[in-house]
């Protein structure tokens, strides 16, 4: 599964798509991906154990476009583990990471490529379009739309993880986000093996951005649609079967 270092130079961004059990959202996921304007992507996704209909609809797609790769877990792993694997299959020379109950606009690709290239950083952050998925109240759209917000400008060395981390003037989700995919590579070989409950985006991108020596933000350059109310990050309760699940 292993990939080499070297990028494949015809290859701008790498899509990594964790996936478990999400086929009633999966179609619209991997249609806006699919359908990007930037022809030069390619689309990883890992299956990680699924047990309902999300491995069949992700054949069905892989055998439209050539575009789209499929690595499987056998048993459910986490998050955690299929990031990892999806990065280190990876060839772009960006990485974006997508949650298969959301979607990315037609153009985002194209204009967060551009917009690397325009000036290049090892992280650029980008606005959100959050979707009310779960008869959430207008008052906490709201409270999410200013939590997942960009910092606006930018910010260089360990500025980065303090602007994060301790001054929360940009979140630490690894989604609305594109990576350089060296910075990548090397932050995901230092992750841990294992399952993990809750908080995958806070342990990975606390070693981003310690590594990381360049980022910026871009508010106003919507690219990525926020399912809210739908994952286990806005859930009221936290069930038995998900907290035994640590391993």
């Amino acid at each position: 599964m292993k990939n080499s270092e070297n990028h494949n130079a015809d290859i701008a961004i790498s899509i990594v798509v964790a996936i478990y059990n999400m086929e009633s959202r999966l179609s619209d996921c991997l249609n806006s991906l699919l359908n990007q304007t930037l022809p030069n992507i390619e689309i990883i996704c890992v299956d990680d154990g699924s047990s309902d209909n999300s491995p069949v609809i992700l054949r069905e797609f892989a055998h439209c476009s050539e575009k789209l790769k499929i690595i499987t877990f056998p048993e459910n792993r986490g998050v955690s583990q299929t990031r990892k694997a999806g990065v280190e299959y990876s060839r772009g020379k960006y990485v974006i990471f997508v949650d298969a109950d959301d979607e990315l606009e037609i153009d985002a690709c194209e204009n967060m490529y551009g917009a690397m290239i325009a000036d290049p950083v090892e992280i650029l952050h980008v606005g959100t379009t959050v979707v009310n998925s779960g008869n959430c109240s207008k008052e906490e759209i709201a409270a999410c739309e200013q939590c997942v917000r960009p910092y606006n400008g930018k910010l260089y060395g360990e500025e980065i993880l303090k602007s994060a981390l301790i001054k929360r003037e940009f979140p630490y989700t690894l989604w609305g986000k594109l990576f350089d995919s060296t910075l990548c590579r090397r932050a995901f070989r230092e992750i841990e093996d294992g399952f993990f409950c809750m908080a995958e985006d806070l342990y990975v991108f606390s070693i981003l951005a310690f590594y990381a020596k360049s980022y910026r933000g871009i508010p106003d350059l919507f690219a990525y649609r926020y399912s809210y109310g739908v994952g286990i990050s806005t859930c009221k309760t936290l069930t038995l079967e998900r907290f035994t699940a640590v391993r």
